[in-house]
């Protein structure tokens, strides 16, 4: 189960997809320690809600949200080619 911590972090991700990791953190750390979304997005890569991808650049971590991470987002709705809600 997401909380609040989590589902700040997917918006963030979401809104900035493919972005460095660094900037995550700068973003969502404003009330909260650097270790814990460092964490956070680390089980949320491990969840398959979010990629990391570590090989693009030397030293440098990108960070995208999955189909799955967005499905999660509050007001998402998802829905079939059709356009019938699942």
């Amino acid at each position: 189960m997401l909380d609040e911590i989590d589902i700040e972090i997917l918006a963030t991700v979401a809104q900035r997809s493919d972005s460095l990791k660094v900037e995550i953190f700068r973003i969502c750390s404003v009330d909260r320690a650097i270790t814990t979304i460092g964490r956070r997005i680390d089980a949320l890569a491990q969840a398959g809600l979010v990629l990391q991808d570590k090989t693009r650049e030397k030293g440098r971590v990108f960070v995208s949200i999955t189909p799955e991470g967005e499905k999660l987002l509050p007001g998402q709705v998802c829905c079939t080619p059709g356009g019938e809600q699942q």
